[in-house]
């Protein structure tokens, strides 16, 4: 293990070709090849995560739904556009870059209530922002995503009134803004993560709780997605303390980051370890006892941590037979 920063508390890792980012107080980028450090830009307040949209230009959004965006050569904020007067001050945004272009698409929160939620085009070029209300959507926001099957999707869930189902839509969205519905479900399992071609659901049974992967599959003539035949995931549990008067209950890692093109996904449990699996097996890869790890990614066979101490790497032996 290899902690490279021990000045910022980098959390969050956004990479391209080039460069990676890793994102805490600051943003700090490196060489991708050497891990040499190039830039520390601060000055930028509650940083939530960031995209490269070329190989230059790094976009990073904010706690209080700001955008920015960052030139590495010339080590300046290129663009900052003001908050559009619809959006809330602060609310967890989502951004997602489509391959073969430079624009951002992104979902903020607006005003008026949890469910108030709005799509953005963020086309820093012409430095210009286009702005919808997205109808018909749940409280909550699993990820945005690209894939080449689906295009730009994303999903949206909430608990029932019943305190027992939860419901949850994926939607499609075209270059245009127009929304689409592709699944429109009801289940009593808990959603935890969307990568675009699949699911990750999990039962919450204080006892025994397991986490589960579903493939989503195109319903025969139709343009809907319907949920796979689910997987085991065998993911460790852990002992909590609950509320005065309550026994202990056990609670599942946390779902941080998935490929879904090699099948791996890390998840990190109450900040002390961190597994890497592959879910189309349905087996563990490597794990790494940590003490402070709150995110991790795979690039170059290694394992990128974000930590309280800094910015860590473990290697990995993904290649060996």
């Amino acid at each position: 293990m290899q902690i490279l920063n021990k000045r910022w508390d980098c959390r969050t890792i956004a990479h391209n070709a080039r460069y990676l980012a890793t994102i805490g107080t600051g943003v700090t980028i490196w060489n991708r090849e050497t891990l040499e450090q190039i830039h520390h830009f601060t000055g930028i307040r509650w940083i939530h995560d960031g995209v490269f949209v070329n190989d230059d230009v790094l976009m990073i959004y904010t706690g209080e739904q700001k955008f920015y965006f960052l030139s590495i050569q010339e080590k300046r904020i290129l663009w900052a556009p003001p908050r559009p007067k619809e959006l809330a001050t602060s609310g967890d945004t989502h951004c997602c870059r489509i391959p073969g272009t430079e624009k951002v698409a992104c979902i903020a929160r607006g005003k008026k209530s949890l469910n108030d939620l709005f799509f953005l085009w963020l086309d820093w070029n012409s430095r210009e922002i286009s702005l919808q209300r997205i109808p018909d959507c749940y409280r909550v926001i699993s990820n945005m995503v690209w894939t080449q099957e689906l295009g730009l999707t994303f999903l949206s869930h909430q608990a029932k009134g019943d305190n027992v189902s939860h419901v949850h839509r994926i939607f499609h969205v075209t270059e245009t803004g127009a929304f689409s519905l592709l699944l429109d479900g009801e289940d009593s399992q808990i959603i935890e993560a969307y990568s675009g071609n699949f699911l990750f659901m999990s039962e919450r049974d204080e006892l025994e709780p397991k986490m589960y992967v579903y493939a989503l599959e195109q319903s025969a003539g139709a343009d809907q997605l319907k949920l796979g035949t689910p997987k085991l995931l065998p993911l460790p549990t852990t002992r909590i303390k609950g509320p005065v008067g309550i026994n202990r209950r056990r609670i599942l890692p946390y779902i941080q980051w998935i490929d879904e093109e090699a099948g791996l996904l890390t998840a990190c449990h109450t900040a002390e370890w961190i597994g890497v699996y592959d879910f189309r097996n349905q087996k563990l890869i490597q794990e790494c006892p940590h003490s402070s790890v709150y995110y991790g990614e795979i690039l170059d066979n290694n394992l990128l941590l974000g930590c309280t101490p800094g910015f860590s790497i473990m290697s990995l032996n993904l290649h060996k037979p």
